[in-house]
């Protein structure tokens, strides 16, 4: 065993593997520190994301609510015809519309939830003109 300075204020022989053992757990200390600002960048990144969708959704709403059921929108919905893969969803007023939409959509896209609002992806047949939807897409 020789005297190797990896401690100098230590007064003890370290061996290489000693050293090596101390330069692998620094090594992995820098490579936890790295990972963990890759991982807050990471999750800055979908925070900036979430944010952009839930005022694309806030926009989406906005239109919706304050258009809500014009003549025009009626008589586009009246001229739908729908296809064999259409699905209606039908509820009581107050009775989990958006929940049971939320729950549609998800058996239909095998759990895909990339989006702000649910109406950007189903949209209501009544207000799909105002929300500049197609509801033959």
């Amino acid at each position: 065993c020789v005297q190797l300075n990896c401690f100098p204020s230590m007064s003890r022989k370290w061996s290489g593997w000693d050293c090596l053992l101390v330069a692998l757990a620094g090594g992995a200390v820098a490579l936890a520190a790295s990972s963990r600002a890759k991982v807050t960048a990471l999750e800055q990144e979908v925070a900036s994301e979430r944010k952009r969708k839930n005022q694309i959704a806030v926009e989406l709403m906005g239109v919706r609510n304050g258009l809500c059921e014009s003549d025009e929108g009626k008589a586009n919905a009246n001229k739908f015809k729908p296809q064999k893969t259409d699905i209606f969803i039908a509820t009581y007023a107050k009775a989990g519309t958006t929940w049971v939409t939320q729950i549609c959509h998800m058996l239909r896209s095998f759990g895909n939830m990339n989006f702000g609002e649910i109406t950007e992806v189903v949209p209501w047949d009544n207000m799909a003109l105002q929300c500049r939807q197609a509801l033959d897409g």
